[in-house]
């Protein structure tokens, strides 16, 4: 009797911290790699300022103008946009505010920026996403504007720039 109080006591308090550090998860900030196909096929008809969303699916074949990344204050939001060329990469050229909570657009976002990315110049850097910072009020949600240059061969285009527009939502966890 008394070994089976003793196992009820070890399964309870195994029960509760296997639930307990469950839960630490779906609060600790983490790194999110937002990653987008572009079809380059039809841009090269397409004018500069361009909004390219329909030529863009995000994970799992998502429309971009369907596309929202939910974050948690803290998590740090990379977008890497790829092509369906072996010879063309894109270049994040700057994020634009679209629409939403313009006090989360304003104060709630911390720039991250890569350098060395190829076609880059010598101490240029690419803007590549956000970190959330402390402070913006769970349930705000921005769309913005990813504009995006081409890198055909290793050599920057700046002649165009196409725009991406995602959304953003914060959650109060995972």
């Amino acid at each position: 009797m008394k070994n089976l109080k003793i196992g009820l006591v070890y399964l309870s308090v195994s029960f509760f911290l296997g639930c307990a550090s469950s839960n630490d998860n779906n609060t600790t900030p983490k790194e999110i790699e937002v990653e987008a196909v572009l079809d380059v096929s039809s841009l090269a008809s397409l004018p500069d300022g361009a909004d390219i969303t329909s030529l863009v699916s995000f994970e799992d074949g998502q429309s971009a103008a369907n596309y929202t990344t939910e974050a948690i204050i803290g998590d740090e939001i990379s977008y890497i946009i790829k092509t369906n060329s072996s010879t063309t990469t894109t270049w994040n050229a700057g994020f634009i505010y679209n629409s939403g909570d313009l006090e989360f657009w304003n104060t709630g976002l911390e720039y991250i920026y890569l350098p060395n990315i190829p076609g880059a110049q010598q101490g240029e850097e690419m803007i590549a996403g956000f970190t959330i910072k402390e402070g913006v009020t769970v349930g705000s949600e921005i769309k913005f504007d990813i504009q995006i240059n081409l890198v055909e061969n290793g050599v920057l285009d700046n002649s165009k720039t196409f725009i991406i527009d995602p959304k953003i939502k914060i959650r109060r966890t995972r």
